[in-house]
């Protein structure tokens, strides 16, 4: 998630370095070392575990493009690219820096979160601030509201029920003096009024990722170095879970990991209890250490008492980023740098491919996984749930099949069906330049996209350097 410079693919991997450059300078020396580690490893693996059938050289290489593109051809999406249609875009920004991290479209409204640096409009606080914005559906800005105080503070998640709007992130109050930088959660109503600011703190850095609320209460998850009140350090980096009523009043937490490095990065509000999606550098209960780094999932009663959770992945590096839910079972996506048992790793060498699984809600066991991509690298920032599809959505660096090529990067959605995970539709786009996903919120027939831009959209304007940006898809049920 650094939202200064770019990989192959921008999006999901911003949002992992932006984590990293939030990071203590002792704890970002461990993420980075067990980063290039991990992309060490996939790089001397990749060979092996990929295909290891080829031979060296490159002849080696020309076979590998051509089975990955003989793959691509095999998972073609089963639909026209035209069943998908964008109904709007609303690019903005500054002369500087601006991105979009979370959406949640609520009937008539559209809310986004992100991170400016500097002014969309209202009362700003110096440095970076976070961002709400609410739009109709129609695309039509309502308000925009900034977020934080006088040092960096940043919108990571958004959320909404009958009573207002959520919003999470990280806050630093005093950038003059050491003390460490908090999460957050506060409280806004549908005017853009902020009801109320907590904290979600310790004695070191704190991050508040995502946040969901089910009407009753509400539910943060994140990542802490300290202790939260009641609960043991476990690991350098802890991932938790904390509960909210409605007024701001904290009504427990949780605290959970291994002894190394454990990121929640999503949760949502399923039938079964509360879904997280993360990922770990140790060995968690319930599945054993695959890679470098794997995912994991896990589920929790809305009394914080842990379900199940379970560690997933490849011998490479994998990513758990977004989590949803029907009656049937629960479904996380993310990003590989290997191949799942039974997949095909699509991108060239070490290049990362998307992922979606459904997991069973009983024990989190895989009911099944699809890996797709390109030759180049690709990622899924987050999913969501359309009538009997699973939707994702992500970043592309190359071309699905059937589809065109805008820029150097291009936003995508694409579905599978949540029964037995065949193919669906697939529909890519963006700017002639790098763009990134950083989530996606189906409501209704209408997929909302957010993230971010070098470049500008089909009749957009480009506010200099990085915008933000937020589509909206509307979606045709195919039958797939």
């Amino acid at each position: 998630m650094s939202r200064a410079s770019y990989g192959p693919n921008a999006g999901v991997e911003d949002f992992v370095g932006r984590v990293n450059e939030l990071a203590p300078d002792d704890v970002r020396r461990v993420l980075e070392t067990a980063e290039e580690a991990a992309v060490d490893e996939v790089r001397t693996r990749s060979e092996p575990v990929v295909r290891p059938q080829l031979s060296m050289g490159k002849r080696r290489r020309m076979r590998r493009s051509l089975v990955s593109l003989v793959a691509l051809v095999l998972i073609a999406p089963s639909t026209p690219a035209d069943a998908q249609t964008v109904s709007w875009t609303h690019q903005f920004g500054t002369a500087r820096s601006d991105r979009a991290w979370d959406v949640v479209g609520v009937g008539t409204d559209v809310y986004v979160v992100g991170e400016t640096d500097g002014h969309l409009g209202g009362p700003t606080f110096g440095g970076y601030d976070g961002f709400l914005r609410r739009y109709s559906a129609g695309g039509a800005l309502v308000w925009t509201a900034h977020i934080g105080a006088e040092g960096t503070d940043l919108a990571f998640s958004v959320a909404a029920d009958a009573t207002g709007v959520y919003v999470v992130g990280q806050t630093d109050t005093d950038p003059s003096d050491e003390d460490p930088r908090d999460g957050f959660l506060a409280k806004y109503d549908t005017d853009g009024a902020q009801l109320w600011f907590q904290t979600i703190a310790t004695r070191r850095d704190d991050l508040a990722l995502g946040v969901v609320a089910d009407g009753a209460g509400v539910y943060v998850v994140g990542s802490t170095i300290g202790r939260l009140s009641g609960q043991e350090r476990i690991g350098t980096w802890d991932a938790f879970l904390v509960r909210f009523d409605q007024d701001g009043n904290q009504e427990w937490a949780t605290q959970f990991g291994t002894p190394g490095i454990d990121f929640a990065y999503s949760n949502a509000v399923t039938p079964f209890g509360i879904a997280i999606s993360g990922r770990t550098s140790g060995e968690l209960e319930g599945g054993r250490r695959d890679g470098g780094e794997d995912a994991f999932a896990a589920l929790f009663d809305t009394d914080g008492n842990q379900i199940w959770i379970r560690g997933y992945g490849t011998r490479a590096t994998d990513f758990g980023f977004g989590v949803t839910s029907d009656a049937s079972g629960i479904y996380v996506s993310g990003q590989t740098y290997g191949h799942f048992v039974g997949q095909e790793h699509v991108g060239d060498g070490f290049y990362s491919d998307s992922y979606v699984r459904k997991l069973s809600p009983d024990d989190g066991t895989r009911v099944w996984v699809r890996q797709f991509g390109t030759p180049r690298s690709d990622d899924s920032a987050a999913v969501a749930v359309h009538g009997d599809e699973v939707v994702v959505g992500g970043t592309v660096a190359g071309t699905f099949p059937g589809q065109t090529r805008a820029g150097k990067g291009d936003a995508y959605v694409r579905s599978f069906l949540a029964e037995t995970g065949a193919d669906g539709w697939a529909f890519q786009f963006g700017s002639p330049g790098q763009d990134g996903v950083l989530s996606i919120a189906v409501d209704g027939d209408v997929c909302y996209v957010v993230g971010d831009t070098h470049d500008a959209f089909a009749g957009e304007t480009s506010s200099g350097g990085t915008d933000a940006f937020v589509t909206s898809i509307a979606l045709e049920t195919t039958g797939a």
